[in-house]
């Protein structure tokens, strides 16, 4: 990409986010901008106009310079109505290619031969004092285009406060590289000394361009600024005609009429960028959103000491699916570790199951019972803390009238807030979710089956069916009869009988049933606990506030990413800008 073409999207991109800034911040977020537009000039051609007052003697420069009579001098002003051009007759036709200034031509186009002039495209503009209307107009659309300015003022005029804030209003736009300024008529000067009148003339006018131009710790020294007497263009003793000359006819490298072509757009763009920056006074901005933020959280702090709030943040964590999952879990992890267990837990299902049913049975009348009661109704208390935070940040802002800040807060509907909680309350789900995942993992069954265990689920299964009968009967004195072996025979026979064993089966599951139903709620109990003594650490405490700061102040924290985002903008067409700058001058 060419520097030219890179400057032009860097020109782009500046617009844009003027454009945005005004949208945001009103018409004065836009510096005033000197537009460059595409002259069709060839990047060998510099176009230079003389802009002044009346009677400067800016066409007698002209004529001095070309050695011709280009533009009329007259002691009647003013004589330049329109821009006169003085164009090599080669490049007669670059007059008709300048849009920026080719309605406001002379008819009286003057060519010339001059190969010194060849690369130079000459404009004697009319008087920026003029009385005569659209004068002033005709010289502001012409600077649009030039690429070298020459200021001109004269002995008794250079001093004038309209030249002068013409530079100021003017002379901004341009590189400082780009401006040559003219003192002309010093030929005038009646002094015992001349030379140190003039070193004393131009000390002064040096200060007082630099002042316009906004360096009013700089003297000028850099300037390049000419005392001259234009009607003597041998020049001679102060007169600096030929140097004035030379100044501008001197040969220029390629590198060089790129700088002057580009630096102009960049100084204007500097400029503005300056200006950009002022306007938004992004520091500004930001450190009244944090003070609103700062009086929102106090609220915010306020309420949620309220145990109304807490009450129903227990509420609403109660209603959570999470303490049942983790119920689930440590019931699963449970059963792991007692033999046989594992394999029947669909004992407990149906009874899961109808508890599930219950709690949603209950929940659906007590939402029927809030339908049929609408007058009776309260509003949730989170609601109402936030609610209170909106109220005392629109009191703060109203004792406060020249915050200035453009994110409009507006207190939510109700519904929006009933919205707004539900996704808190998933986001509270979410997180309390993943505290508990470290305690998941610390317990973790080990593997290992302790020997009570063994023997509470083993018992039953050697007891009833079959050890209970034997210690019966060898405890029981016989009849005589018959031998204790051969009642401890008939014994075995009826344990093996179908009755015996259904009824065996049915007694071991109902053991084996209240033995899944004490560890499903030791397991619910423990996750009870679990979950009760998270949201009572203080870090469940800090994340709450967190969330519920992010719902009541969602509107500055957009406002403060827009101000990070332009400060990023800002900051990145800075970095570009010196890039360009550095490219121009290498």
């Amino acid at each position: 990409m060419s520097l030219f073409e890179e400057l032009l999207r860097f020109d782009a991109d500046l617009a844009t986010l003027e454009a945005d800034a005004v949208v945001r911040y009103g018409p004065e977020a836009r510096a005033a901008r000197a537009e460059h537009p595409d002259s069709g000039v060839p990047e060998d051609v510099l176009t230079v106009g003389l802009v002044g007052g009346t009677g400067v003697g800016k066409s007698t420069i002209v004529n001095a310079l070309a050695g011709l009579d280009v533009s009329r001098s007259s002691a009647r002003r003013p004589t330049t109505d329109r821009a006169i051009p003085y164009v090599h007759r080669d490049r007669a036709e670059l007059l008709d290619r300048m849009g920026f200034i080719r309605e406001h031509l002379s008819e009286a186009r003057t060519l010339h031969d001059v190969d010194a002039l060849r690369s130079l495209v000459l404009f004697d503009l009319p008087d920026i004092d003029s009385i005569a209307e659209g004068h002033g107009r005709l010289v502001e659309e012409a600077m649009r285009g030039l690429d070298l300015v020459v200021w001109v003022t004269s002995l008794t005029k250079y001093g004038d406060r309209l030249l002068l804030e013409w530079i100021a209003r003017h002379g901004r736009h341009l590189d400082r590289d780009n401006a040559v300024f003219v003192v002309n008529k010093i030929d005038q000067i009646d002094d015992a000394d001349p030379d140190a009148a003039v070193a004393t003339l131009e000390r002064r006018f040096r200060g007082l361009v630099a002042e316009a131009l906004g360096s009013s710790d700089d003297a000028g020294d850099d300037l390049a600024v000419f005392l001259v007497a234009a009607r003597d263009r041998a020049g001679g003793g102060a007169n600096d005609f030929p140097a004035f000359a030379r100044h501008l006819f001197r040969e220029r490298d390629d590198r060089e009429l790129a700088r002057i072509k580009s630096s102009n757009r960049l100084a204007d763009a500097e400029r503005r960028l300056i200006h950009l920056r002022g306007a938004l006074d992004l520091d500004r901005r930001t450190a009244r959103i944090d003070e609103e933020v700062a009086v929102a959280r106090e609220a915010l702090t306020r309420e949620l000491d309220d145990h109304r709030v807490s009450r129903e943040l227990d509420r609403v964590l109660e209603t959570s699916p999470v303490p049942g999952r983790l119920a689930d879990l440590h019931y699963r992890r449970s059963l792991a570790g007692w033999p046989l267990l594992s394999h029947l837990s669909f004992l407990a299902s149906p009874f899961r199951r109808l508890v599930v049913l219950l709690r949603q049975l209950h929940r659906l009348t007590g939402l029927e019972e809030a339908d049929l009661r609408p007058e009776r109704e309260e509003v949730s208390p989170l609601i109402e803390a936030l609610e209170a935070v909106q109220h005392a940040r629109r009191r703060h802002r109203s004792r406060r009238a020249s915050l200035e800040l453009e994110a409009g807060f507006a207190g939510r509907e109700r519904e929006v807030l009933q919205k707004d909680l539900q996704r808190f309350q998933n986001e509270c789900d979410l997180a309390l979710e993943g505290a508990l995942d470290e305690e998941r993992r610390v317990g973790a069954p080990s593997g290992r089956i302790p020997a009570w265990r063994r023997a509470v689920i083993w018992a039953p299964l050697a007891w009833f069916p079959f050890l209970q009968p034997l210690v019966l009967e060898l405890l029981e004195p016989g009849d005589g009869s018959a031998s204790l072996l051969r009642r401890l025979g008939a014994r075995v026979a009826q344990i093996a009988g179908a009755t015996h064993l259904l009824v065996s089966l049915l007694f071991v599951l109902l053991v084996y049933l209240g033995v899944l139903l004490v560890l499903r709620a030791a397991a619910f109990a423990r996750a009870r606990r679990q979950c009760r003594r998270h949201l009572e650490s203080s870090s469940w405490r800090t994340f709450v506030q967190r969330r519920l700061e992010r719902l009541a102040l969602e509107d500055l924290d957009a406002e403060a990413g827009r101000l990070r985002a332009e400060a990023e903008r800002l900051d990145d067409l800075e970095t570009r800008r010196r890039g360009l700058q550095a490219r121009i001058e290498g």
